[in-house]
């Protein structure tokens, strides 16, 4: 089944369905993984995700399915350790396990939202990832409407004017978004009906970020006929229009890319150049998505200039590209992890799992010790490993036939600042293990 863009939930004469459990029920059943596949509940406090919180509650068969009710406190405001802890109540009154996932990492000075999102969404598919569950977001109506916009004013093409999807897989992750074609208003209505409360962040009026302002222009659209209902719709043609698409890029792909043991990944050129130019763009803007375990491609005009540059042979020692060094061998292209645009060092805790760098799921066991790190390996640690080797470490297969980069880019824990377990590899402490997810699963 194809699941398109939300259009508005409509009943008899176009009045909207009422909000009930059993419409999130209904919207849910042809997302998830299975019927009866285990659920972890991203609620940050919000009234979407407030209302998604007691929807599922209130639904027998969802309740039953609840393993995790989740909140990301990135520690970027003095109140979101409260707000964590009042979500926290609230399902303790109802009776659901609830973990706050914090943000530990640094809070990089350049573009912090894009940071605290991959942050959020790492932490969130590490706890799915460890419960074996699906992870479902709050995302309204409102949400899919804004997000049309905003990448409207990017210049986006149909990837991004389809806005969000129902459903898609980050890292072996099954992300969903049932409450797509429901309106903020009436989950609102729904709530205060239950006698159930909501946190207000002030971020969302925020009117230096460009979503508060779209929202806070909602009214002037409605006059030039750009109504909600009417941007759902749009974007459920395009979606339909991109599902299309998406079929004859994924052959692309499969005949042209090869993807590395290691997170590398090696581009053929003359499948990309036969291809028709739109196929083309898509499946090489998808292939850099999953290398670089990004949620979303690079902007489109940065994608085409490097494509254009790589099929007429101008990329001469290579460029970086959303987190990616493009660099041509021959009449190929290699993809590779840019050392600059891993994830800084983080403390991980015994037990912990987290999705590392979009592309790694790192579990640390329970009776490791405290004050591990998880980082890069890094060029430090590809220097203790050839001492290792000099000593009788014998490297793996994989690691031999690595280039450099991609060794560097490996998932390393560290212990008081020295190299403690490259788990990948087999070396280090046993307390310690990692995994390279499958790509072909993380993708849409």
């Amino acid at each position: 089944m194809l699941l398109t863009g939300a259009r508005a939930d409509t009943g008899e004469g176009g009045s909207a369905l009422p909000i009930s459990p059993e419409l999130l029920r209904r919207r849910l059943a042809p997302l998830s993984s299975s019927p009866e596949s285990a659920l972890v509940l991203a609620v940050s406090g919000g009234s979407d995700s407030a209302a998604l919180l007691r929807l599922a509650h209130a639904e027998p068969g969802l309740r039953a399915r609840i393993r995790r009710v989740a909140t990301v406190d990135h520690g970027l405001r003095p109140e979101s350790a409260a707000e964590a802890a009042e979500v926290a109540r609230w399902c303790a009154d109802l009776g659901l396990a609830h973990e706050t996932l914090t943000w530990t990492g640094a809070k990089s000075a350049g573009d912090l939202s894009a940071a605290a999102r991959s942050a959020r969404y790492g932490l969130l598919c590490g706890l799915a990832l460890r419960l074996d569950a699906d992870l479902l977001l709050a995302h309204t109506a409102e949400d899919q409407a804004e997000t049309f916009l905003m990448n409207l004013t990017r210049g986006s093409g149909l990837e991004g004017l389809a806005a969000m999807r129902p459903r898609l897989e980050r890292g072996g992750v099954a992300i969903l978004r049932p409450m797509l074609a429901m309106e903020r208003a009436k989950l609102r209505a729904w709530l205060t009906a239950q006698g159930a409360g909501w946190i207000e962040d002030p971020s969302n009026d925020d009117l230096r970020r460009l979503r508060p302002r779209l929202r806070q222009a909602a009214g002037l659209l409605e006059g030039f006929g750009l109504s909600r209902r009417r941007l759902l719709e749009t974007i459920g043609h395009l979606a339909r229009a991109r599902d299309a698409l998406e079929g004859l890029a994924e052959a692309l792909q499969s005949e042209a890319a090869r993807f590395g043991a290691l997170g590398e990944a090696r581009l053929a050129r003359a499948p990309f150049a036969e291809a028709p130019r739109e196929i083309a763009l898509r499946g090489f803007a998808e292939i850099l998505r999953q290398a670089s375990g990004a949620e979303h491609p690079p902007r489109f005009a940065a994608l085409e200039r490097a494509f254009e540059l790589w099929l007429a042979g101008g990329l001469a020692g290579g460029i970086s590209l959303g987190g990616l060094l493009l660099r041509p061998e021959g009449a190929d292209l290699l993809l590779l992890p840019e050392p600059g645009r891993l994830p800084a060092a983080a403390p991980l805790a015994p037990g912990e799992t987290r999705l590392w760098a979009g592309r790694w799921l790192v579990a640390l066991a329970p009776e490791a010790p405290q004050g591990v790190a998880l980082g890069a390996l890094g060029r430090e640690g590809l220097a203790a490993l050839k001492g290792a080797a000099r000593e009788g470490w014998t490297p793996p297969d994989i690691w031999r036939s690595a280039c450099v980069e991609a060794r560097a880019a490996l998932p390393a824990f560290r212990l008081e600042g020295a190299l403690w377990a490259v788990p990948t590899l087999g070396w280090g402490a046993q307390t310690a293990k990692a995994r390279l997810l499958e790509r072909r699963a993380s993708g849409r």
